[in-house]
């Protein structure tokens, strides 16, 4: 499994929203942080985007020092939170 999803809004047939909505309701994929990267630039939808799921939403045109620094940000939150599940299943095994 992918350690972060980079997803666009608008895609033809299922929109961005809609696969974000399905990866959170499988608990397969549902820890896997999605960042929205779109030319939808409506705080609206910036709004819809975190709600579906979403850590994190950014703009086109994108500033790649920004998009580097959240996708670091993102991967960091993610191993330390696999970190603390991992820990508590094993201590919790003991």
């Amino acid at each position: 499994r992918p350690d972060l999803i980079l997803l666009d809004v608008m895609m033809p047939g299922m929109n961005g929203f809609e696969v974000c909505e399905r990866l959170q309701a499988d608990p397969a994929t549902a820890g896997i942080p999605v960042i929205f990267l779109t030319a939808l630039t409506s705080v609206d939808d910036e709004r819809h985007g975190l709600q579906v799921g979403a850590v994190d939403y950014v703009t086109k045109p994108i500033s790649p020092p920004i998009l580097e620094a959240r996708v670091k940000t993102h991967l960091r939150l993610k191993a330390s939170a696999d970190f603390l599940r991992d820990k508590a299943a094993f201590l919790e095994s003991e």
